[in-house]
C-alpha cells in the first residue's frame, strides 16, 4: 500500500510526449483566439464595455510610462475612485498587467486573451492528468476547456475579466485533486496562487462560488475506502491542505481584498432586481447548443443571452459518450472507474452550480438573505462557468473509460476473432482512431464558436466621433480641469488621454461613495438623479441628448465645436454656474444651508496643481472666520490633507474631500494625497503571506530541522498536522483498539 508520505504515482509520461501535448494545445488556443489577435493595429476588444473594464490596462499602458510609477487615485471617472483597489481592478494579476506594459494598450489585453486561452487550456491539461486520465481525456479536458461557450461570450459585451479569471478555474481543480491524491505542498501552493488570481481578476464574482464548490469537491474527496476494520477513513490530512491553501489565498489576496472589505459601504451598492429564474432542462440544452442568440425562446430572462451560452459538447458526442459508456458497463460488470470520489465531487458541484444558475438553489436564496453583499451578486448565470467546467471534466472521465476498455486495456481481448496479433493491432488501431477523430470533432466543433460573431465585431476602433470632440475641448481648454457629462460608458479612452472627466458613468455596479459629510449637511456625490445644480460645465451633444434637454438644463452650444461627423451640429454643449475643481467658502455660509450649497456662495481657486493622487490648493484664510477649501475629488477612505506640509484634519464636505484652514490672514499651501493605509497594509500582509509560502514551498522546515535536533518534538509545517493529531486524538479516547494503524500503514 502506498506510503503515507509518498504522493502517487501517475502514469509516467516522456517529455516528448508531454512536450507534444502542450504543443497542441497552444496551438488550438491560438487558433480559438485568432480573429481577436489583430495585432498592431489601434483596435480594442469589441463590447460596450471594454474600454470601461480595461481601464487598469490604460494606466499600466500609458500612466506608468509616462509617470514612472502607478497613481493609487485615477481622477477621470465621475468623482475619481482608486486605481488598484477597487472591485474592478487586475492591476495584481500579471496575466491581464503585464501585457499592457510589454506589448501597449491596444494590443495588450488581445495578448492576455490568448494567454488566459492558453493558461486555462494547459490548466485542463494538469486537471486531467492529476485525475490519471490518458491521452484521450487529457486532449479533450483541454480543448474543451478553451472552447466553453461561457469563456469567450462574455466578450460579447466586453467583459473581459469575465474571461480572464476562467483562466485560473482548471487549476484551482487541479490543486485541489492533487492534494487529495497525497502531493503536498506543491499541491498547497498552487492552490493558493491561482486562487488568489481569482481574486486579483478585476470581478469580485467568482471568489464566493469558488469557495463553496472547492467545498463540495472536499467533503466528497475527503472520505475515502478503508480497511476490513474501518470501511471508510477521512482523510484530515488532506482536508488540512485545502484549509491552508484557502487560508494562505485570504492572505496573499490582503492587498485588494482588505481595503475592499473594509470600505464596503464606500463601495456603491447593486441590487437584485430582474427575475433569474431560469428553465432548468432547457438552461442544461444549452450546454450541447452553438446557437448564440436565445433573446427569444424564453428558457431565461430576457437580455442575458450571452451569459447562458455554455456549449461545451455537440449533442451527438455526448449521446455517443453516452451510449459507449453504457454498453462498457454492461460488457464490463464492473465499476468503470476505481476511485468515485471525484466523478462524485465534481457531479455535485455541477448539480450546485447548474441550480444556482438557474435561480433555483434553496441555499443560494438563503445566503442572498441572511449574508450581507450577498445580494449584491446578481446575474446568477454567471456561475455558469464552473458548472460547465465540471461538466467537461466529467466528459473527459467517461471519455477516458471508453479509451482504456476499448483501446489501451481492452475489453474485448478475450473473443475469438481477437486470437490473432494482428486483428488485435488493427482493432486498437481502429477504435483508437475513431474514438481520436470523433473527439477531435466535438473538439473543433466547440472550439470554432471563438470565430463566431453575436452580430458584433470582434475588435473595433474607438468612437472616432467622441474622441474627435473631447480631443477638441483639451486642445481648446489645454490648462483647465475639464468635466463633460455624457451618456453610456462605451468611449473611456478618450476621456483618460485627454486627462477629461467623465461626470456620468452609468455602470449599474460600482461607484466610489464618500465619507458622510462631516462639515456640510448637504451631498455632493452621484445620486440616482443628479441635481442640475451638481451638473459639469460641458455637455456632449452628437447623438447623446437633443437640443430639448440640453436647453432644459441650461446647456447652449459651444461655439467651434463643429461635430465632424454630423454637419452643422455642435459636439460640445456649455452651461454658466457649473461649481469648479476647486473652490473655498466659509464655515459660517456653509451652516446656513442644507441639502445643496449655492455655487454663487463660492470662491473659484486658480492656483492649484492636480496630478491623479496629489493635488495642490494655493488658499488665503481669514482671521474672523473658517475658511474650508474644497477639490471635486470623492472623499473615500484613504485621503489625507497636508497644510504647509503638516498633517491636518481630513473633512468631508457633502462627499467631497475638504480642509479647513487655521484662522490666519496668511495664505497656506493646502496638499490633498491619498494615501490608503488598509491599502499600505494589506500590501504588506500579502508581501508577508507570499514569503512564507515561498519558504514552505521551499521546505525551510526541514532544512531548521536538520540543523537542530529535538528529541521529541518534530518541527514540520505539514497540512493538516493539527487535524489528523486531534481526530487520533478522540478516536483513541472512544476506542484505544481502534487508534492502532492496520499492519499495511504501520
Amino acid at each position: 500500500m502506498q506510503s503515507e508520505t509518498s504522493a502517487p504515482l501517475l502514469p509516467r509520461l516522456s517529455a516528448v510526449q508531454i512536450i507534444s501535448e502542450l504543443i497542441l494545445v497552444v496551438v488550438v488556443a491560438v487558433y480559438a483566439t485568432s480573429p481577436f489577435l489583430d495585432l498592431g493595429q489601434p483596435t480594442r476588444l469589441g463590447g460596450i464595455e471594454s474600454e470601461y473594464l480595461t481601464r487598469t490596462a490604460y494606466s499600466f499602458s500609458t500612466i506608468l510610462p509616462e509617470k514612472g510609477y502607478i497613481p493609487l487615485w485615477q481622477p477621470y471617472l465621475e468623482r475619481g475612485d482608486p486605481l488598484l483597489e477597487n472591485p474592478v481592478s487586475f492591476a495584481f494579476n500579471p496575466l491581464a498587467s503585464v501585457p499592457p506594459i510589454l506589448f501597449g494598450l491596444y494590443d495588450g489585453p488581445k495578448v492576455s486573451l490568448l494567454l488566459a486561452a492558453i493558461c486555462a487550456g494547459i490548466g485542463g491539461w494538469a486537471l486531467a492528468r492529476v485525475l490519471g486520465l490518458g491521452l484521450l481525456g487529457r486532449l479533450l479536458v483541454a480543448c474543451l476547456v478553451i472552447g466553453k461557450g461561457n469563456f469567450h461570450a462574455y466578450l460579447v459585451e466586453g467583459h473581459f475579466p469575465l474571461v480572464i479569471v476562467q483562466a485560473f478555474f482548471p487549476w484551482i481543480f487541479t490543486a485541489v485533486v492533487a492534494i487529495f491524491k497525497g502531493h503536498r505542498r506543491w499541491a498547497v501552493g498552487l492552490l493558493a496562487v491561482s486562487f488568489v488570481f481569482v481574486f486579483w481578476s478585476g470581478v469580485p464574482w467568482y471568489p464566493p462560488a469558488i469557495i463553496l464548490s472547492i467545498g463540495l469537491l472536499t467533503l466528497c474527496a475527503m472520505f475515502e475506502r478503508g480497511t476490513a476494520k474501518r470501511k471508510v477513513r477521512v482523510r484530515w490530512k488532506h482536508v488540512g491542505g485545502v484549509t491552508l491553501g484557502v487560508i494562505a489565498t485570504f492572505f496573499l489576496s490582503a492587498a485588494l481584498m482588505y481595503p475592499l472589505l473594509t470600505k464596503g459601504d464606500n463601495i456603491g451598492e447593486t441590487t437584485i432586481f430582474e427575475d433569474h429564474r431560469a428553465d432548468l432542462i432547457g438552461t442544461v440544452g444549452l450546454f450541447f447548443s452553438n446557437y448564440k442568440d436565445h433573446f427569444s425562446v424564453g428558457i431565461h430572462p430576457q437580455g442575458f443571452a450571452y451569459s447562458y451560452y455554455n456549449y461545451v459538447s455537440p449533442p451527438w458526442f455526448a449521446l455517443t459518450l453516452l451510449g459507449a459508456l453504457i454498453a462498457v458497463a454492461v460488457i464490463q460488470r464492473k465499476r468503470l472507474v476505481g476511485d468515485l470520489r471525484f466523478v462524485w465531487g465534481f457531479l455535485a458541484v455541477l448539480i450546485f452550480t447548474l441550480l444556482w444558475g438557474a435561480g433555483r438553489n434553496p441555499l443560494i436564496e438563503l445566503f442572498y438573505v441572511t449574508i450581507p453583499y450577498a445580494k449584491q451578486f446578481r446575474h446568477v448565470e454567471r456561475v455558469f462557468a464552473i458548472a460547465s467546467l465540471a461538466f467537461i471534466v466529467l466528459m473527459g472521465i467517461g471519455a477516458d473509460v471508453i479509451w482504456r476498455a476499448l483501446v489501451q486495456q481492452p475489453i474485448w481481448l478475450a473473443q475469438r476473432w481477437a486470437a490473432g496479433r494482428g486483428a488485435r493491432i488493427a482493432a486498437r488501431i481502429g477504435l483508437g482512431a475513431a474514438l481520436l477523430l470523433t473527439s477531435g470533432a466535438a473538439a473543433y466543433d466547440v472550439v470554432g464558436q471563438w470565430h463566431v460573431t453575436w452580430g458584433e465585431f470582434f475588435t473595433q476602433t474607438e468612437s472616432p466621433l467622441e474622441d474627435a470632440c473631447i480631443t477638441w475641448l483639451r486642445e481648446t481648454y489645454p490648462d483647465r480641469p475639464l468635466s463633460v457629462w455624457t451618456l453610456g460608458y462605451s468611449n473611456i479612452y478618450t476621456y483618460l488621454r485627454n486627462e477629461v472627466r467623465h461626470a456620468w458613468v452609468a455602470s449599474d455596479f460600482y461607484h466610489a461613495e464618500g465619507l458622510p459629510s462631516t462639515i456640510f449637511n448637504g451631498n455632493f456625490q452621484r445620486p440616482a438623479i443628479t441635481p442640475p445644480e451638481l451638473l459639469p460645465e460641458f455637455a456632449i451633444g452628437i447623438t447623446h441628448f437633443d437640443e430639448t434637454w440640453m436647453a432644459q438644463y441650461g446647456y447652449e452650444p459651444l461655439e467651434g465645436s463643429i461635430n465632424p461627423y454630423t454637419e452643422g451640429r455642435p459636439c460640445l454643449y456649455r452651461r454658466e454656474g457649473a461649481f469648479s475643481y476647486a473652490w473655498w467658502t466659509t464655515q459660517a455660509q456653509l451652516d446656513q444651508y442644507s441639502g445643496m450649497f449655492p455655487v454663487e456662495e463660492t470662491t473659484p481657486i486658480t492656483s492649484f496643481i492636480r496630478d491623479y493622487d496629489r493635488i495642490g490648493v494655493l488658499a488665503q484664510a481669514r482671521l474672523d472666520q473658517d475658511v474650508v477649501v474644497t477639490v471635486s475629488e470623492t472623499a473615500y477612505p484613504g485621503w489625507r490633507a497636508f497644510i504647509n506640509g503638516e498633517p491636518a484634519q481630513i473633512e468631508s464636505l457633502g462627499g467631497q474631500i475638504a480642509v479647513v484652514l487655521p484662522r490666519s490672514d496668511a495664505y497656506f499651501t493646502v496638499m490633498f494625497r491619498y494615501l490608503p493605509e488598509r491599502f499600505f497594509l494589506g500590501s504588506r500582509v500579502t508581501l508577508a503571506t507570499a514569503g512564507l509560502l515561498t519558504l514552505y514551498l521551499l521546505r525551510v522546515d526541514r532544512l531548521f530541522n536538520g540543523r537542530i535536533k529535538f528529541p521529541a518534538l518534530r518541527f514540520t509545517l505539514r497540512p493538516g498536522q493539527i487535524l489528523t493529531a486531534l481526530s487520533q486524538r478522540i478516536v483513541k479516547q472512544l476506542d484505544p483498539l481502534a487508534s492502532k494503524p492496520p499492519p499495511e500503514e504501520r
